[in-house]
């Protein structure tokens, strides 16, 4: 456990969390409340920056042992089961208090479902309009893109690639999965690292400094997006309306439909619709329907052209939309 225990740098994903927090201009006496806490270096910052009180809430208990012993409040709290640790929440915050914000750093990524977890954190905050603080871990890292290329995924004790994550968020994915929970997002302000901990070994070709190959995948990569160096995405919510997404959003299917095995193509002028028909209705009756029909008008006119589209409408469905 003691392999999570960073100590807080404004240059850090916690100094960035502060920041972010130091934005909405936290009423005094109001509760922090970070969930998947750890160590809870961010406990001391928040209390003496803006004079709300911390409680955190982890699984772990060396970390809620370490923030005891420091003289925070800090509860054992499973996000797994989201009901028991909303009432737990409804006992640990006074009735009427106010809550300055949800936190929860590097967690998203070791839950089975962040989907539920974010939607606890919505219907703890949505009364009073609680702003939420995230961190996640970006997956498309230059470094992890470029090792892919040659094979290498390198699991580590912790980090971009820690063995114990269950998911793994490009920008796009992270900013989904925040709009299904129903966290619209206020402000950002995310880790960059020329150089992540998945920077190793140097002397691969695709990670030298200056190696041809490097610069090259480096390059695709910058073209793609602006989050090839960002190592943590940090980012700031406000609760508002949620999506119907029942589960952690998953690609269903595939962008556009796969290309055909064959593409057939009749060319006609609108003058034997029936010869078109008969060609149509064969192809209809084939056992094997990989393929598309291109029917390529020569010269048509209007009415021609109506004849012809009319023919294509009276296919069966799964005929035409090929067509």
């Amino acid at each position: 456990m003691e392999i999570y225990d960073n100590s807080f740098s404004d240059h850090n994903v916690y100094g960035h969390i502060a920041n972010l927090f130091g934005r909405f201009q936290p009423e005094k006496g109001s509760y922090f409340l970070d969930f998947g806490c750890g160590f809870g270096r961010l406990a001391e910052v928040v209390e003496a920056r803006h004079g709300v009180k911390y409680v955190g809430f982890d699984i772990n208990e060396p970390g809620l042992e370490s923030l005891r012993a420091r003289g925070f409040a800090a509860h054992y709290a499973d996000l797994g089961d989201a009901d028991a640790a909303y009432e737990l929440i409804q006992r640990v915050v006074p009735e009427g208090a106010a809550i300055a914000a949800l936190c929860t750093i590097d967690t998203l990524e070791h839950l089975p479902d962040p989907l539920n977890a974010l939607r606890l954190y919505a219907r703890v905050g949505r009364e009073q309009s609680v702003p939420l603080l995230v961190s996640v871990p970006n997956v498309a890292h230059t470094d992890i893109g470029a090792k892919l290329t040659v094979g290498r995924f390198d699991y580590t004790e912790a980090g971009l690639l820690d063995h114990t994550h269950m998911q793994y968020f490009t920008s796009d994915r992270f900013t989904q999965l925040m709009k299904d929970a129903g966290w619209h997002e206020v402000h950002r302000h995310d880790v960059s690292l020329l150089r992540s901990d998945q920077h190793f070994p140097e002397q691969l070709p695709v990670l030298a400094p200056k190696a041809p190959l490097a610069v090259l995948l480096a390059g695709i990569r910058q073209s793609a997006d602006d989050y090839g160096l960002v190592n943590q995405f940090v980012r700031a919510y406000l609760p508002g309306p949620a999506t119907s997404m029942a589960h952690v959003p998953f690609v269903a299917s595939r962008e556009g439909d796969p290309s055909p095995f064959l593409s057939v193509v009749i060319r006609t002028v609108g003058r034997r619709i029936e010869t078109l028909r008969e060609s149509l209705l064969c192809l209809s009756a084939q056992t094997v329907q990989d393929f598309e029909v291109v029917i390529a008008g020569h010269n048509l006119d209007v009415e021609r052209q109506i004849a012809v589209e009319q023919l294509i409408e009276e296919l069966q469905p799964s005929v035409r939309i090929r067509t």
